[in-house]
């Protein structure tokens, strides 16, 4: 029986640690946002200096944003100047300017 015992145990400490490892790491593989300033529009992507702060900044000081987003609300009516923010799935693109592949949403904001 304490064969069973100590493998019982090991077993219970593998799927915790198992948990815990997805629990701390979902919100890496999940959804990031950030926000910034539009500097340019175009019907198919918002040009966008990421704010003082932001993590995104340390990447790029212009990032392209699709507005092809995955949210059923779409892309709110902005123009030059207003400050956004953007749920995308983590990726940035190497380039310059920096682009996102995958954009959740967007909102204006002060929203």
């Amino acid at each position: 029986m304490k064969k069973y015992g100590k493998s019982l145990r090991i077993l219970f400490l593998c799927i915790a640690g198992v948990f815990c490892l997805m629990l701390f790491t979902s919100e890496e593989a999940g959804q990031r946002y950030f926000c910034g300033m539009v500097l340019e529009i175009s019907d198919q992507y918002f040009l966008v200096e990421p704010d003082e702060g932001e993590e995104e900044r340390k990447s790029a000081d212009r990032i392209t944003v699709p507005t092809n987003v995955i949210s059923a609300e779409g892309v709110p009516e902005v123009k030059v100047g207003d400050e956004i923010r953007i749920v995308y799935d983590g990726e940035i693109m190497e380039s310059y300017p920096a682009r996102l592949s995958t954009v959740f949403a967007i909102y204006r904001a002060d929203e």
